[in-house]
């Protein structure tokens, strides 16, 4: 069982892998985050810019375009904060995730309908304009918040059910 050492350290309760997996764990939710907070604050000098990208998207009706121009910089913000002190992580990496696939999904759609629209990720330069690429970029930001969200989901060893045999969570054999 787990207790309290002189140090207030928890004795017999490690988390699941190593130091250098722990460590990983907590790079690539931090360099989330921050990739997040980057991306919303090249959105936010020139929210009318960024609107029009979104609708060159030809996705969202016209009514949702300026909505999601003002609010989506402000969610990346607070989510990518959130990620980066590890507060309400579980929220933040979710939503994060979520967005990417999104993104993902709605770059892939205009790609496969032959427009090749700036993605407004990074930049607000609606001249850049190359999917392919800000795909297989995406598709690598999107690996690494699923290494956070694994790092933030994962439970530390010593909340796992133990199934021996005679343990008390163990499940009762019918016979």
């Amino acid at each position: 069982m787990a207790g309290l050492d002189r140090k207030g350290l928890l004795r017999g309760a490690r988390p699941r892998g190593g130091l250098l997996m722990n460590a990983a764990f907590v790079i690539a939710r931090i360099v989330f985050g921050l990739l997040f907070i980057y991306a919303a604050v090249t959105k936010l000098p020139d929210p009318a810019v960024f609107a029009q990208i979104v609708h060159n998207y030809q996705i969202l009706p016209g009514n949702l375009v300026n909505l999601a121009a003002l609010v989506l910089p402000y969610v990346e913000i607070i989510c990518g904060l959130a990620l980066i002190f590890g507060v309400l992580a579980r929220g933040a990496v979710t939503i994060l995730v979520g967005l990417m696939i999104t993104f993902f999904a709605a770059m892939a759609y205009n790609l496969y309908r032959g427009l090749d629209t700036a993605c407004g990720c990074f930049s607000l330069n609606t001249e850049e304009t190359n999917m392919v690429r800000d795909l297989v970029r995406d598709s690598v930001f999107l690996v690494l918040g699923l290494i956070a969200a694994w790092g933030v989901f994962r439970k530390p060893r010593s909340d796992r059910r133990r199934w021996v045999p005679g343990f008390p969570h163990a499940p009762k054999r019918e016979e």
